[in-house]
């Protein structure tokens, strides 16, 4: 139910006849619940909205936002843009600010939950410009097990694989890794890496130290770097080695 908070509609309130929900958010201009999801907060807010599921049924969602562009032009589920109102401020300017800290004996707090599938390139997150900062840790994933292959092509699911087999590598495919991703490739048993077979159109000529072969071992690591140089081209490049 929408109702004006105001004559002049100051503000908007939906769903909430009696203000109590709202009274948690007293600056927001916009407020729309589905529930009372115990939370609240004094800043000015041009849309507020909270759900709570209690039900056991279904998820709560205080604001779902899909969008649909054709042609060239891009959908925009969300975007949003932060200022500040001087350049001699000194407040951060955040777009985006997502907490996570609920007390729970099961499942994770994910403080942004992205998925990306199904495009020509997928990016479950793009930085444009800036650094990125994290004060807690950064976890990887260990990816699907690859056999080995006189080319072998390595999947999205990590960055450090397992290599399985005992087909010399001679290539590794550069699809879907951009210059500056690194991998590690850890033998399960013996395999030679060779260094220096000329690139095939994407399998992509590995540069191993010394110029000379790798014969792993079972436990042996091979860490490698993809980049592009002006003398030498595009390779993948040893950072380093355990022999174990």
């Amino acid at each position: 139910m929408l109702q004006p908070y105001s004559e002049n509609f100051r503000k908007i309130r939906v769903n909430d006849d009696d203000g109590t929900y709202a009274a948690d958010f007293p600056l927001a201009k916009l407020y729309s619940n589905a529930g009372d999801s115990g939370g609240s907060a004094t800043s000015y807010i041009g849309i507020a909205a909270e759900a709570s599921a209690i039900d056991g049924d279904n998820h709560g969602v205080g604001v779902l936002a899909s969008a649909t562009a054709d042609g060239d032009k891009f959908g925009f589920g969300i975007s949003s843009t932060a200022l500040v109102k001087a350049t001699g401020d000194t407040g951060d300017a955040r777009a985006i600010q997502a907490n996570a800290t609920a007390t729970h004996a099961g499942g994770a707090n994910y403080g942004i939950y992205s998925r990306a599938a199904n495009g020509a390139t997928n990016y479950s997150f793009y930085g444009k410009e800036g650094d990125i900062y994290n004060e807690g840790r950064t976890l990887g994933m260990q990816g699907t097990d690859i056999a080995s292959g006189t080319n072998i092509s390595l999947p999205s699911d990590g960055n450090v694989f397992e290599l399985t087999g005992t087909t010399k590598v001679d290539l590794i495919s550069n699809l879907g890794w951009n210059n500056g991703s690194e991998i590690t490739l850890i033998a399960n048993e013996s395999v030679a890496i060779d260094h220096g077979t000329a690139t095939s159109t994407t399998n992509i000529t590995i540069k191993l130290l010394a110029a000379c072969d790798y014969s792993m071992t079972a436990g042996d690591t091979l860490k490698l770097v993809l980049s592009t140089t002006t003398a030498d081209g595009q390779a993948w490049r040893e950072v380093s080695r355990s022999v174990n």
